[in-house]
């Protein structure tokens, strides 16, 4: 059964939100900071890696008391060691998706199978180039970074559709200084 062109899933759902950002550097050819996804972190049966598996910037929960601007800087901090930049207001971007997983979060769904329906607020950081070369110190959840001209950023395999388009929104804030706010 289709529903707005999806299969109507039976399994229980979860809504999560995550805030993250894209880091970019201050250069005059920006480069964005693109992090290797340790996709077996969260799914131990996969055999071989998928080719699409990079991620735009760190992201994660908010925690009771934060802001998202604080969850954003905290994100940051934790996934690459990353502490001296700006997040830029005048862009803002949020995007949606779903997948299905065992659910690990406590509660009475905890173990089970399920619909996890996610959205994820992402900010622009930037960053001194000296800052970010050489200084990422990654956790677990990524397994290598790179610093990736923007306009070849948009061409990776990057995990998700919506990420390739907060991409490309992002070289059209940079070319043109509009502030972008986007859904």
């Amino acid at each position: 059964m289709a529903q707005n062109g999806r299969f109507k899933s039976t399994l229980p759902e979860i809504k999560q939100f995550s805030v993250g950002a894209v880091i970019v550097t201050k250069e005059e050819t920006p480069r964005v900071l693109i992090l290797e996804k340790n996709i077996r972190l969260y799914n131990e049966e996969i055999k071989s890696l998928p080719k699409r598996r990079y991620d735009i910037g760190p992201s994660g929960k908010i925690r009771e008391g934060e802001s998202k601007h604080q969850a954003a800087m905290r994100q940051i901090r934790e996934e690459t060691g990353i502490n001296d930049l700006t997040l830029d207001p005048r862009f803002v971007g949020a995007y949606r998706y779903e997948f299905h997983a065992i659910n690990r979060m406590d509660g009475p769904l905890k173990g089970e199978k399920v619909r996890v329906r996610k959205t994820r607020l992402f900010y622009l950081a930037v960053a001194d180039v000296q800052q970010v070369m050489g200084n990422v110190k990654l956790t677990a959840e990524h397994l290598s970074s790179k610093l990736v001209p923007l306009a070849n950023a948009v061409d990776m395999k990057i995990l998700h559709l919506n990420q390739r388009r907060t991409l490309e929104r992002l070289k059209g804030y940079l070319r043109d200084g509009r502030a972008q706010t986007f859904t």
